[in-house]
C-alpha cells in the first residue's frame, strides 16, 4: 500500500514547478525566483517565522507588553519558532520533481528561541510585581537557553529570507512629535 502522504506528493509533484512559481509570486517577496515556493502549511509557517522572530525579539529587549495570544503553527522540540528551510520531519520524494529544498540549505533547521522569550516576559513581569532571588535565578536560566537561539537572519532570497528585509525599526518618534507613515 502506498502511504496517503506519498499519494498526496505524487498528485501534486509533476506541477508542483508551475506551483511553486504561482507560490513565490504571490508572496512576492524579492529574489523568490519561482524554483522554490512555500506549498505547505508547514512552509508558509518557517517563512512568517523567519520575519516574525525580528518583530518578537524587538518587543522583547524594548519592554513592550506582548498581546495576549501568539498564533503559530508549530512550536518544534526545544521550544523552538521554526525559522529555516529545511521540513521539520520526513518527507516523501519522488523522482520528478521536489516540493522542498533539500536538507542542508543553509540554515535549513534554524529556530528562535520562542518559549524561552515568553517565559523570560512572564518572569519579568512577576519581578516588577514580587521580585524573588527565585525569578532572578530562573531569568538567567531562561536568557542562557536564547542566547542558544538568538535571532537569526540570513540572505537566501529563493527562499524568501533577506537578512535586512524590510529593514530595521523605525526610529522612535521624540515625544511631543507625530509621526504619519503610510503603512
Amino acid at each position: 500500500a502506498v502511504p496517503a502522504r506519498m499519494l498526496m506528493h505524487l498528485g501534486m509533484g509533476c506541477f508542483a514547478r508551475g506551483l511553486n512559481r504561482k507560490m513565490a509570486a504571490k508572496i512576492n517577496i524579492r529574489g523568490m525566483d519561482g524554483s522554490w515556493g512555500p506549498t505547505s502549511l508547514e512552509d508558509c509557517g518557517q517563512l512568517m517565522n523567519f520575519y516574525s522572530q525580528t518583530l518578537i525579539e524587538t518587543m522583547y529587549t524594548r519592554g513592550y507588553m506582548f498581546p495576549n495570544a501568539f498564533y503559530l503553527d508549530a512550536v518544534a522540540p526545544g521550544g523552538l519558532m521554526r525559522t529555516g528551510v529545511d521540513p521539520a520531519g520526513p518527507t516523501p520524494s519522488c523522482a520528478c520533481c521536489h516540493l522542498r529544498p533539500p536538507r542542508g540549505v543553509l540554515n535549513g533547521d534554524a529556530g528562535y528561541a520562542y518559549v524561552a522569550t515568553l517565559m523570560a516576559v512572564n518572569i519579568k513581569t512577576a519581578q516588577r510585581r514580587t521580585p524573588t532571588p527565585e525569578c532572578e535565578s530562573l531569568l538567567k536560566l531562561v536568557e542562557m537557553q536564547r542566547a542558544e537561539h538568538p535571532v537569526l537572519r540570513w540572505h537566501d532570497p529563493v527562499h524568501g529570507r533577506h537578512e535586512a528585509w524590510p529593514g530595521p525599526p523605525a526610529p522612535r518618534p521624540q515625544s511631543g512629535t507625530m509621526r504619519i507613515s503610510s503603512c
